[in-house]
């Protein structure tokens, strides 16, 4: 193709770096166990964070109780990332951090903070849309890119959708979407 980057490269015995062996700087330090790796500092005053999250595919923060985790010694901050009101759209949703003096007691402050939730439909299938009712929210991603004459092509990526859309033959586009 004409717009395609060479990508061939010189043979074997001609390589430099690519294939060939090579003496770390850092092997003996590695394998001696005397290198510093980042986790192995603690620079002085140094706070250790820990989040709660959503435990649900779907669901709205009715209440949040930081009160525990502000109490707990060694404790320096708390922060409610999703107050009450706040719709999650997937499980992982960070809902409050906490910062304390060690890795332990953040995490214990976290799992003392009491939240209150109003479980909602969720759906795995854009197909099922109608499930969820009025709160569900269509995924899929929109992509575009250009052909190699030029033409402007997107496409959405979800199963039903799943076709190159031309702008200038919507008719076609549409009578490929019906066929299939």
């Amino acid at each position: 193709m004409a717009n395609t980057p060479d990508y061939s490269w010189p043979p074997m015995e001609k390589r430099k770096v690519i294939g060939q062996r090579f003496k770390r700087l850092d092997g003996p330090q590695k394998s001696a166990g005397r290198a510093k790796y980042a986790s192995d500092t603690r620079p002085k005053d140094m706070l250790f964070g820990a989040y709660l999250t959503n435990p649900h595919a779907h669901a709205k923060v009715l209440s949040v109780d930081t009160s525990a985790a502000e109490k707990t010694p060694g404790v320096k901050s708390v922060y409610v990332a999703a107050p009450a009101g706040t719709e999650m759209q997937y499980q992982g949703w960070e809902i409050a951090g906490v910062a304390a003096t060690t890795e332990e007691v953040a995490r214990d402050a976290a799992r003392k903070i009491k939240v209150e939730y109003e479980v909602l439909p969720h759906v795995v299938n854009d197909a099922d849309l109608g499930k969820a009712a009025s709160r569900a929210k269509q995924g899929g991603e929109k992509l575009r890119a250009r052909r190699a004459d030029g033409a402007e092509v997107s496409r959405n990526k979800t199963p039903e959708q799943d076709i190159d859309r031309d702008p200038g033959k919507e008719g076609e586009n549409a009578s490929r979407a019906a066929a299939q």
